[in-house]
């Protein structure tokens, strides 16, 4: 699992710049800028998690370190909680939680496919949509 918490790390994520730039495009959205992004992401602390597959979650992480509880916890929180979500190309699903009432967000990007595969993983229910 990749965290990227500050906004100028965004292109070291291993993803095509096709990708790149669409997530760029949702992140930006509610901003005038980037330097309003950083600005607030950093105010805020906002963080953008990419997860690739289930053994980001149960293993040793691309950074060395294990998944930590509270990380875990936060994933099952974003993933029940999910404020907005959308398909990207390449089958990539990104999403965005706010965590607290400060405006603090958590945002996922993974493979499409992942996410049921994370939901089971972490014992969660996925909505109902209907």
């Amino acid at each position: 699992m990749l965290k990227i918490t500050n906004w100028k790390d965004l292109n070291t994520l291993p993803i095509t710049p096709t990708l790149l730039n669409q997530l760029k495009q949702h992140l930006l959205a509610p901003f005038h800028d980037e330097d309003e992004a950083q600005n607030t992401w950093t105010e805020l602390e906002c963080e953008l998690w990419m997860i690739t597959s289930l053994s980001d979650i149960s293993r040793v992480g691309v950074d060395g370190k294990r998944i930590t509880k509270r990380e875990k916890n936060l994933l099952s929180f974003a993933l029940e909680n999910i404020e907005f979500e959308d398909e990207l190309d390449y089958g990539s699903l990104f999403t965005l939680t706010i965590l607290s009432d400060s405006g603090q967000g958590l945002y996922l990007l993974m493979p499409q496919s992942l996410k049921p595969e994370l939901l089971k993983k972490l014992s969660i229910n996925e909505p109902s949509h209907g």
